[in-house]
């Protein structure tokens, strides 16, 4: 059996250690942060210790997982091999930097990431909705088959990714979460503008907003495009581009063009038959009055 420890006693490190973890093939033995106060709250959550010192953390586990912010894991990764981590498994949770951040330098280790696709709002809840959550992993080999097997043994579906495209896949996470905060924002703005009151700007969108999503989920993203773009519908994108004009909306008017053009492309996928040509020549012509 495997023994663990969690280094950073935030939402992502209580969550996990609240969900990850079982007696059989990996236990999780306790938590060490800069703040005792945090370390002492989340293995009291989880029945655990709080360490000392990291080199008591180290002697005490094989698995390591570094779950602070992403600016401070090069920190914690300069303080820990400082000590004996021959034959250990380090781990970090960040979605955009890859194991290669953990410089071996003939340091005997297995290094790997692990990725949660989760926002994480509490360290008394969150770990409820890892459950069913995807991850993604890369790294070593066989950091890989043991955090694979425990996926499994979780039932938790997963992907294991190569180095080189963990950018690309944090970009792809942070479009579907804060990009379409942005395009709300935006949504919000607009209606605003012309009386609206936030709470009646959010009252009206939640119906679209979360039936466009359930819709992309269930039908995929191509049969989930609705509306003018959808239809090559010219002169609607045209009074929608106006309205931008005439209102001063500029950055909102460059963004509504550029997801107009990506838009055509979903568009033609689904409609192989209709003809986007004079729509996507407006939008480019319109770009280039920029």
């Amino acid at each position: 059996m495997y023994k663990a420890a969690i280094i950073g006693a935030g939402k992502v490190g209580t969550s996990l250690g609240l969900y990850f973890f079982d007696n059989n093939h990996i236990s999780l033995e306790g938590y060490y942060s800069k703040s005792k106060k945090s370390a002492d709250y989340s293995a009291g959550l989880t029945n655990t210790k709080s360490f000392k010192n990291l080199k008591e953390l180290v002697d005490n586990c094989n698995i390591i997982f570094i779950t602070t912010t992403d600016d401070q894991i090069l920190n914690v990764w300069e303080d820990l091999k400082k000590y004996n981590i021959a034959g250990k498994i380090i781990c970090h949770c960040s979605g955009s930097l890859n194991s290669q951040i953990f410089s071996r330098n003939k340091l005997d280790f297995h290094p790997i990431s692990m990725h949660p696709m989760l926002a994480f709002s509490s360290k008394e809840n969150s770990y409820k909705d890892l459950d069913g959550s995807f991850f993604t992993l890369e790294g070593d080999k066989k950091a890989l088959e043991i955090f694979t097997k425990n996926l499994d043994r979780l039932g938790n579906p997963y992907k294991i990714i190569t180095t080189k495209d963990k950018s690309g896949y944090h970009l792809s996470t942070v479009c579907i979460s804060n990009m379409v905060v942005g395009l709300s924002y935006m949504a919000e703005k607009i209606l605003r503008s012309y009386g609206f009151t936030d709470k009646e700007s959010l009252e009206a969108l939640e119906s679209l907003a979360k039936k466009n999503m359930d819709n992309i989920f269930a039908k995929g993203v191509v049969n989930s495009l609705t509306g003018p773009i959808e239809r090559a519908d010219i002169n609607t994108i045209s009074s929608h581009i106006e309205y931008l004009k005439e209102n001063d909306i500029y950055i909102e008017k460059e963004v509504y063009l550029d997801i107009s053009l990506l838009l055509i492309e979903i568009a033609k996928e689904k409609n192989p038959n209709r003809n986007y040509n004079d729509l996507s020549s407006k939008l480019e012509k319109e770009k280039g009055e920029n």
